[in-house]
């Protein structure tokens, strides 16, 4: 299972399309709106008002369309931040939000979990083989390794933003989208259970229904905490189905603004925890904690060897240690009301 957190801020260093367009365009402090009308990568292209400018951004997933921006800075550079909308906080939505928990908490489970029910399911229909087949390898793969990239991608995949997708027109990614083929699997399963019943077809209708709630259960949380976003992602390290912990925060409470990144890991040796630090100075501090004493000796044999890794990429490092004291995780609970009926 994978955690993410993201604090949706942007900093974004435009240039104008010809030169000398952006000198009046922009006051430190303004709210503005802009357009964005492509991205590519790192890189976007936006407009305000008549104006167009090109841009480069630290945020991995901007989609196109309007958003609002506040010009954090001017000299030397424009620097705009994303300033993301306030959820809606009222009665009626809490209400909503309540009704929708009660409705898809009871019956979900770990996308792990569903699929490796899925997994045991013999005698399927052929007619139905095939698309549980192709599920099973995009989301179970165990050879695609877990770089930055490939996280990236499975978080677009990841079936939280489906209906974000199919608003902007997006149709094109939906063929890899979890949500979007958990969604026509059920719909297949349930048009042949009308017409082949089956103890497997009821079982696999349950399964990918369960998945299915807890992709919803996760998109209603990350409605009413925008800043936490949670999702499960498999990915195999060995053969024993452990539950991994990845995410990156962004502090701002601190004279020294920095992000972090945490990661509760699972390895042969033992349960390793690993937090880097990136603070405004673009240094990188490492701290690395585990509870085996086998895999502490192999970190401290291997400290020099991760240090020059880190150096030969580029990084700007302070600090690799190995502590004592277990960097703590971000805590995300989620209240529902319930209903106690006496009869």
């Amino acid at each position: 299972m994978v955690s993410i957190l993201n604090s949706f801020i942007t900093t974004s260093q435009p240039t104008p399309a010809s030169a000398g367009q952006s000198v009046n365009l922009f006051k430190v402090g303004q709210l503005l709106t802009i357009n964005i009308q492509q991205t590519d990568n790192q890189k976007i292209t936006f407009s305000v008002g008549s104006q167009t400018l090109t841009a480069s951004t630290k945020e991995a997933m901007i989609h196109t369309g309007q958003v609002q921006v506040k010009v954090a800075q001017t000299h030397p550079s424009v620097v705009l931040k994303i300033v993301q909308a306030p959820q809606a906080t009222t009665p009626q939505a809490q209400q909503s939000l309540q009704s929708a928990y009660r409705q898809f908490m009871p019956n979900q489970t770990g996308i792990a979990q569903a699929f490796q029910q899925i997994t045991l399911l013999q005698n399927l229909p052929p007619s139905i083989l095939g698309s549980v087949n192709q599920l099973l390898e995009q989301v179970l793969k165990a050879s695609q390794p877990l770089s930055g990239n490939a996280l990236k991608q499975n978080i677009i995949q990841s079936g939280l933003f489906l209906e974000s997708k199919l608003k902007l027109g997006d149709v094109n990614t939906l063929n890899k989208d979890l949500k979007a083929q958990l969604l026509s699997l059920k719909q297949q399963v349930e048009s042949l259970a009308v017409k082949s019943p089956s103890p497997q077809l009821a079982q696999l209708l349950n399964h990918s229904t369960q998945a299915i709630n807890r992709l919803t259960f996760q998109q209603l949380q990350l409605f009413e905490t925008p800043f936490i976003m949670g999702l499960d992602m498999p990915f195999n390290l060995s053969d024993s189905e452990n539950s991994d912990h990845i995410e990156f925060r962004r502090n701002t409470d601190r004279p020294e603004k920095s992000w972090e990144v945490l990661l509760d890991i699972h390895l042969p040796l033992g349960q390793m925890t690993a937090k880097m630090t990136l603070n405004d100075q673009d240094e990188i501090r490492c701290l690395l904690w585990t509870d085996s004493e086998v895999l502490a000796s192999h970190i401290r044999a291997n400290l020099p060897r991760l240090e020059d890794q880190l150096a030969t990429g580029g990084l700007n490092l302070e600090q690799v240690q190995l502590v004592q004291t277990k960097p703590h995780r971000t805590q995300n609970t989620t209240q529902v009301a319930l209903i106690d009926i006496h009869i």
